[in-house]
């Protein structure tokens, strides 16, 4: 990180120090993608028809909307790629 001083230096810093948060927030959803495409991709095609995930908003959803949502990058994707590792599913 480059650091610059006066109030433009303080801008430039923070703008730089929240690039790398979107980055590492960015890298950290890809792992969590990555982990459910690696079961999604081993689990049979009958079974992906089955529900995996229930909300209140959206009732519930099998494997097959899951992946959409995830690979869309949604935010309900993200929530539920959350909520998968949380109950370590991926």
């Amino acid at each position: 990180m480059t650091y610059h001083r006066g109030k433009k230096g303080e801008l430039a810093q923070r703008k730089e120090v929240c690039y790398y948060l979107r980055e590492l927030e960015r890298d950290f959803m890809l792992d969590k993608k990555s982990d459910f495409l690696r079961v999604y991709s081993n689990i049979p095609l009958p079974l992906r028809k089955e529900i995996i995930y229930v909300e209140n908003e959206t009732g519930p959803l099998s494997w097959d909307v899951v992946f959409i949502e995830v690979e869309n990058e949604t935010a309900l994707g993200a929530k539920i790629l959350d909520k998968l590792k949380a109950m370590e599913i991926i």
